[in-house]
């Protein structure tokens, strides 16, 4: 998937140095280009941003007309091709990467790191450690890199996890990096939880959703509902409960289908968040469910007909079924009485 300059793959201008990443779905291949100061054109004449290629076998000690072709999922070739650390006049060299989204590379250096503006050298240092830990072998180490970059509020957290997100083959890792960047709270990290929506591991799916929620609340509710069908009943389950804290009863019919939904944890997710939502328009189908084969469930439902209401036909959840039928009665009595009315 292609990621333009305002999205989650560009490095450079984060760390304030010559570094851009950019990705493309088609080509594999990670290029240095140069980008001309005003004016400044490159020995072969190009014009400002013009990307100068030469083959690998051919390429010249200076890095800034490197080309490495990326065979499969190289992200170690990737890493191997680093930008020219001298400065030429005139110019900035721009380290540019393509490939697939396995084939992703953050690529930042320590000398990034030192100019990039941390508010103190504890944190700095604290975020360095995990820059490193990020691209361990080792998937524990990589989760717990993820979870320490919450505790850093800084644009290179966000970008260094939007990155991993694109290479990681681990779901736990994939998840961390996710709820970190629900945690960090900053709406750069959006693009990269909605994306996760779609993630193959329900798990991963399941943080996004929560994600989703903390970062774009309100603006969340169309791609919230689209949740509610999902095959794993912990994301419906969640979508549901997200859906509820919103606080727009409008959105409670679309909780309905819900009610018969296969798992009981989904269908009591549903009827606490209608009972949240506060909307008439579900009390005859929750009158009609209060009978649900799942005393728990039953319970959610009642409790959400009381919110709802501000009524109550019983001191408790009925204990048998015959009970059950009569509080059942009482409610469809009095909801007719208030629809002829």
């Amino acid at each position: 998937m292609s990621r333009g300059k305002s999205e989650l793959s560009e490095i450079g201008e984060a760390l304030g140095t010559s570094v851009l990443v950019r990705a493309d779905a088609k080509a594999k291949e990670i290029t240095v280009k140069h980008r001309s100061g005003a004016g400044a054109k490159g020995k072969s004449g190009d014009k400002t941003g013009a990307k100068l290629k030469a083959e690998p076998q051919r390429r010249s000690k200076a890095h800034t007309k490197q080309v490495a072709k990326v065979k499969g999922k190289s992200s170690a070739a990737a890493t191997a091709v680093r930008p020219a650390k001298k400065r030429i006049k005139g110019r900035e060299s721009w380290l540019l990467i393509t490939g697939s989204d396995a084939s992703r590379s953050s690529n930042i250096g320590l000398d990034g790191v030192n100019l990039s503006g941390f508010p103190s050298e504890a944190e700095r240092i604290i975020f360095t450690k995990a820059l490193s830990d990020i691209v361990s072998r080792d998937v524990a180490m990589r989760v717990d890199a993820a979870k320490t970059m919450a505790g850093i509020r800084h644009p290179l957290s966000v970008r260094t996890l939007a990155c991993q997100m694109t290479r990681e083959p681990s779901p736990q890792v994939r998840q961390e990096c996710i709820r970190s960047l629900a945690k960090l709270g900053m709406k750069k990290g959006l693009p990269v939880i909605a994306h996760a929506l779609t993630d193959s591991a329900a798990s991963v799916r399941l943080a996004a959703v929560w994600g989703l929620y903390c970062l774009a609340e309100e603006g969340s509710s169309a791609v919230l509902l689209s949740m509610l069908s999902d095959e794993a009943e912990e994301v419906r389950r969640r979508a549901a409960t997200c859906i509820g804290w919103l606080g727009k009863a409008e959105l409670a019919v679309k909780l309905l289908p819900l009610l018969d939904d296969s798992s009981p944890s989904v269908r009591r997710a549903a009827a606490g968040a209608m009972g949240n939502l506060r909307s008439r328009q579900v009390v005859w189908s929750l009158i009609e469910h209060l009978n649900d084969p799942d005393k728990a469930t039953g319970k959610a439902i009642l409790n959400a007909l009381q919110a709802i209401t501000g009524l109550k036909m019983s001191q408790s959840f009925p204990r048998d079924k015959k009970s059950l039928q009569g509080v059942t009665a009482r409610w469809r009595e009095w909801w007719n009485e208030e629809l002829s009315v």
